[in-house]
């Protein structure tokens, strides 16, 4: 049984996750760090995830399980979670990925030796849908810099999967940023808040494992990607990265950074612009060589 005030809160928001689900939850339960609490957030599913929850929050009393009335969306569902939350620090999980046992113990044990670190996470690696490992990410979100626009240089150039979102978070500084956008894309967003308010650490043992399957958000269509962020209305999703351009100039604007920082800040943010750029290129690229030497080439 955990303390009243646990050091950490582990939040898992999780819709119609039945298919991975009690592995994820045993992942998180077995850990060798114990003084957490453990808040799932399930967002009115319609399949056996609520009986899985019940069923283990009956036996562990660190479990804290709430249920939506309705499906108030994926950002919500991430977001509200986070209020809940009574630990000094928290850390994100969702259903269908794996922990090592010792995930919370190294993350936490960085947190509290090292204030000026924000987020600390795990090198990752991915796994298939029957949990064998698929391959090794690079992550490369090891943010040391001393300032913050060092840090959002070495983010923009670098970040992809956003697995760090999923590392063990101070609570105060997560709760500094905007959380979780209602657009596309947000969670690189709340990164680069993030490493504004101070630096990332990554654990250089492999205890995260991403699982990639068929039903993953980032596979589906754009559209069934809006509905999943808010099924409540279909906003024009026409031009995202337009967007995410946009949230990215108002992430630094929002923060108290003296003059000469702030516009170093700003000079960083072309970087994503760059990366879009060159990755257009590289598609016109092989398409052109697809045309030309009948060659098929796997799209992004």
């Amino acid at each position: 049984m955990t303390a009243c005030n646990p050091k950490i809160s582990v939040g898992m928001p999780v819709y119609n996750g039945e298919k991975y689900l009690k592995e994820s939850i045993d992942s998180i339960l077995f850990q060798t760090y114990r003084d957490f609490e453990f808040i799932i957030t399930d967002n009115a599913s319609d399949d056996n995830t609520e009986k899985i929850c019940r069923s283990y929050a009956a036996i562990d009393k660190r479990i804290r399980y709430i249920r939506n009335d309705t499906n108030i969306g994926l950002v919500k569902n991430f977001n509200q979670i986070v209020g809940l939350a009574k630990g000094e620090y928290f850390k994100w999980v969702a259903h269908d990925d794996k922990h090592s046992d010792t995930f919370l113990e190294c993350c936490f044990q960085v947190l509290e030796k090292e204030k000026s670190v924000v987020l600390c996470y795990a090198k990752s690696k991915i796994i298939d849908e029957d949990g064998n490992i698929a391959g090794i990410y690079i992550d490369n979100l090891d943010l040391q810099h001393p300032s913050p626009h060092e840090r959002i240089r070495h983010l923009l150039i670098n970040v992809n999967l956003v697995n760090a979102i999923y590392g063990l978070i101070r609570k105060d500084a997560l709760m500094k940023t905007r959380l979780i956008g209602e657009y596309l894309s947000s969670d690189y967003n709340t990164l680069l808040e993030l490493c504004i308010l101070g630096k990332f650490y990554e654990i250089q043992e492999y205890l995260f494992f991403r699982r990639d399957h068929r039903d993953n958000v980032r596979k589906m269509t754009l559209e069934n990607q809006v509905l999943s962020i808010n099924p409540s209305h279909m906003s024009s999703y026409n031009y995202p990265q337009i967007r995410l351009i946009y949230e990215q100039w108002k992430s630094v604007s929002r923060f108290k950074l003296n003059m000469y920082e702030k516009i170093l800040c700003y000079l960083q943010l072309p970087q994503w612009v760059i990366r879009l750029v060159h990755n257009k290129l590289g598609i016109y690229k092989r398409r052109i060589l697809d045309k030309n030497t009948g060659l098929q080439f796997l799209m992004p």
